[in-house]
């Protein structure tokens, strides 16, 4: 059984998606989050990704290093530019063997929800920056 609950670090919620940063390596993806106040957060993607709209789920690999490592299959993060965060959880998914893994779901204000999964060695597959460790791209 998954658990859930708010994670106490990242408290993003009402910043709105300001980037989407795609690279060939290290992290596949980042997410850029601004404040109301102008202060930029972020979270690097290196896990599978799952973006939930209602009944639909799209999962995405392309993040997870080795095989299955392909930017490019994570453009439909894109969708998620402008939306303001109205949820964020850390909680557990539950692989195909039943086993359990970290992951981290956030809501966004279209209605879409986005739950990162752990890395092929089952640790988080994201990471959080904050403040000055990020850097605005115009």
């Amino acid at each position: 059984m998954a658990t859930s609950y708010r994670h106490p670090i990242m408290d993003i919620i009402g910043h709105e998606v300001h980037q989407v940063r795609f690279a060939a390596g290290g992290s596949a993806a980042r997410l850029i989050f601004l404040s109301g106040d102008n202060q930029l957060s972020e979270i690097a993607i290196v896990g599978m990704v799952k973006l939930v709209r209602g009944a639909d789920e799209t999962l995405l690999k392309g993040a997870l290093m080795g095989k299955h490592f392909n930017p490019r299959e994570l453009a439909p993060l894109l969708n998620l530019l402008t939306g303001t965060v109205t949820d964020i959880a850390a909680t557990e998914c539950e692989n195909d063997d039943g086993s359990l893994e970290p992951a981290l779901s956030i809501s966004f204000s279209n209605r879409q929800t986005l739950v990162i999964g752990g890395d092929t060695m089952g640790n988080e597959g994201w990471s959080f920056r904050h403040g000055k460790g990020v850097v605005k791209v115009i």
